[in-house]
C-alpha cells in the first residue's frame, strides 16, 4: 500500500472510464492515502473522454458523466501539483530521457515528494524504469 503517490493521467481516468486496467487502478487509489497529481491531469482526461466519443462511438451521455466524475475526483480528493512548479525540472528531465515534458511533469514530481510514481504507460516505463514507479498496466 502506497502512503502517497502521484498518479498518472491514465491511472485516474481507468477508474472513470471503461479500460483494461480499470479494476488494477482503482485497487491502487482505493489503498493510496493521499493521492496526488498535476493540474494537468484535467485536460488530459478530458483528451481520453473526447477520444472515447470521436474514435471508439461511445455514447456521450455516458462519457460526460464519468469525465464529470474524474474532474470532481481530481479538484475533490487529489492534491494538486501546479504544472508552473515543476515545469523546469520537467523540462530537463524530458531532455536527459527523451521523454515528454507533459510524462516528465508527473515523474519530476514523484522525484521531488520522493514518493512513488503510478502509471499504466509502458512505453513511459521503460525509459524511466529505474525511477521510482509504480508500472499498473498490462504488458
Amino acid at each position: 500500500m502506497q502512503d502517497k503517490a502521484v498518479f498518472d493521467s491514465n491511472v485516474i481516468a481507468a477508474v472513470f472510464f471503461n479500460e483494461k486496467i480499470s479494476e488494477n487502478a482503482e485497487k491502487y487509489i482505493e489503498e493510496c492515502n493521499t493521492c496526488i497529481t498535476l493540474d494537468l491531469a484535467i485536460p488530459e482526461v478530458s483528451n481520453v473522454a473526447w477520444k472515447k466519443i470521436k474514435l471508439f462511438n461511445e455514447s456521450n451521455e455516458i462519457v460526460q458523466k464519468s469525465l464529470e466524475k474524474c474532474i470532481e475526483f481530481i479538484t475533490t480528493v487529489c492534491q494538486i501539483i501546479q504544472s508552473k512548479d515543476m515545469a523546469l525540472k520537467a523540462y530537463k528531465l524530458a531532455l536527459k530521457r527523451n521523454i515528454t515534458v507533459y510524462d516528465a511533469l508527473f515523474i519530476a514530481t514523484s522525484n521531488e515528494l520522493k514518493i512513488s510514481f503510478i502509471t499504466a504507460d509502458k512505453v513511459l516505463y521503460d525509459k524511466i524504469e529505474d525511477f521510482n514507479v509504480i508500472f499498473i498496466g498490462k504488458d
